[in-house]
């Protein structure tokens, strides 16, 4: 229930086996313009001032028997249109009598706001006590009931359930803030776990062969040959950059979550050729064959992050493929499970060894690493892959089958659609 609807005309029960009271209720809270102008003229001759206050309105419906008036609350519930205040009469034979009704009535809705209406001494207040305990939804009107009083019991408690309601569902709105800031501390604190596990992986072995090849050369440099001098030095260089390019995807990876930039129309096709000639020296050396579409329907996105997915999916195609990988790009612009309304799928077909079931489950998290990939690099790629397509409005998946290979798609909300990130 939003705080408008909250706010909106309240809604009263008038629950009396006596018609005629329902019209005075009626009579009394539902002020014309003209009985508001005599009360306005009332108020200022006994007080010398007018509040001119805006008067409250109200949706007033009645019930002649204490079973008629619960089934009226249940169906308010229901409807999500609940009562805010209900004036109960007493004795209301032969069915449930206003305390019963009452009773009935808090056990479904606690919340509403009642006052007893009665010219007998049926209950006493410790009697009441004894029955409610000491609840302050409840009060108690002597008939023949003053009109001013009941005025202000309406206005009074009307105001009461719509500032408790707004402050429960502020109360609400706030737990389930903390609920989603605590679920993201959670999964930041495992995320640190995750990255402090892949330096220690990552960095430790390259750098443990950096260490080893320069204690060689430092220790046994003069009976070195000029060629094995070359293949370590050529091996310090290697494992550098396989460090500094580690180093590099974790800078990008913990920039995504605070970095903002500008959506734009991509061409996709420029950005698919700019991420295959950055990978020609890979592609030449594995013999790879990529094959891709001469077109791209037009898409919203961030240029770089874009060619980076691009780059991270054509790469692990080329190393999956083996010696002679044969890839294919493709588009889909249907509107199908696969293609949710809005959205262009593009994919990365490979002649891999494919992935199980298992690791396609996992594949996408943050730093895993795939036990049956025994391939050089990272646990980082994807998970930056994942973070990109979904900071772009996107999604990530994988379609695999152990020795046919692996289809990598994500994707992304056509031109014209309005974005969020």
């Amino acid at each position: 229930m939003s705080i408008t609807a909250i706010q909106n005309k309240k809604k009263i029960l008038i629950i009396d086996d006596n018609i005629q009271i329902h019209q005075d209720f009626k009579k009394v809270l539902l002020i014309s313009t003209e009985n508001k102008k005599d009360l306005d003229k009332l108020e200022e001759a006994l007080l010398g001032e007018s509040s001119n206050q805006q008067e409250e309105t109200y949706l007033i419906d009645c019930a002649i028997q204490g079973e008629e008036g619960l089934k009226m609350v249940k169906e308010s519930i229901k409807n999500e249109n609940p009562y805010a205040v209900a004036f109960v009469d007493v004795r209301m034979p032969p069915g449930l009598d206003g305390i019963e009704t009452i009773s009935e009535i808090w056990k479904i809705y606690p919340d509403m706001q009642i006052v007893i209406c009665t010219a007998y001494s049926d209950y006493s207040w410790q009697e009441l006590f004894d029955k409610f305990g000491n609840n302050d939804n409840l009060l108690i009107l002597k008939k023949p009931f003053d009109n001013i009083e009941v005025r202000q019991l309406a206005y009074t408690l009307s105001k009461k359930w719509e500032l408790n309601k707004i402050a429960n569902l502020k109360m609400n709105e706030l737990e389930k803030i903390v609920e989603e800031r605590t679920k993201e501390l959670q999964e930041r604190n495992e995320e640190l776990d995750n990255f402090a596990h892949t330096v220690a992986h990552d960095l430790k072995n390259p750098l443990a062969v950096i260490i080893s090849f320069a204690e060689l050369l430092y220790d046994e440099y003069s009976e070195l040959l000029e060629e094995e001098i070359k293949d370590y030095i050529k091996q310090i260089v290697h494992d550098s950059d396989k460090m500094n390019n580690i180093i590099n995807d974790l800078i990008l990876f913990a920039s995504l979550r605070k970095i903002e930039i500008n959506i734009g129309i991509l061409n996709m096709s420029d950005i698919v050729v700019k991420a295959i000639n950055s990978l020609s020296p890979m592609i030449e050396k594995n013999n790879a064959e990529i094959t891709f579409p001469d077109t791209f329907p037009s898409v919203l996105g961030y240029a770089s992050w874009v060619e980076q997915v691009w780059v991270n999916y054509i790469s692990n195609a080329v190393k999956f493929g083996g010696e002679h990988s044969r890839i294919k790009l493709t588009v889909d612009t249907g509107k199908t499970d696969k293609v949710p309304e809005g959205m262009v799928r593009f994919c990365v077909r490979d002649n891999g060894p494919g992935i199980s079931q298992k690791n396609q489950t996992r594949i996408f998290k943050k730093f895993e690493r795939l036990d049956q990939v025994k391939i050089e690099g990272h646990g980082l790629g994807l998970s930056i892959v994942s973070r990109i397509i979904k900071k772009l409005g996107g999604q990530v998946g994988v379609e695999s089958e152990i020795g046919k290979g692996s289809l990598f798609c994500f994707t992304l909300p056509v031109n014209g659609r309005s974005l969020n990130h």
